[in-house]
């Protein structure tokens, strides 16, 4: 995020990243006149991912990672509703 705001990177992008990690950065990088936000497009960056850029290409780059993100988030959430997540059997299924 930092070579964004010094101009020598177009953009950059960060997953499971914590605000109190990126605020300062994002700060930095919109006092150059760049943009950050989490994927989504959403200011506050509390989502934990983030991407900044020039500015001039920020709402192309989130369009590009919303509809992957969006998708993947389903996908996880349909998982664990039917018991097939990553953290185990959903609430309630093969406790006995």
């Amino acid at each position: 995020h930092m070579l964004v705001a010094e101009g020598v990177a177009t953009a950059g992008s960060c997953g499971h990243i914590s605000v109190w990690d990126i605020a300062a950065p994002g700060l930095i990088v919109r006092e150059a006149g760049g943009r950050m936000t989490s994927w989504s497009g959403d200011p506050t960056m509390a989502a934990g991912t983030v991407v900044s850029s020039n500015g001039l290409v920020h709402d192309e780059l989130v369009r590009a990672l919303r509809p992957d993100w969006l998708s993947r988030a389903r996908d996880a959430v349909e998982r664990i509703k039917l018991g097939r997540g990553h953290h185990g059997p959903a609430f309630g299924q093969g406790l006995a």
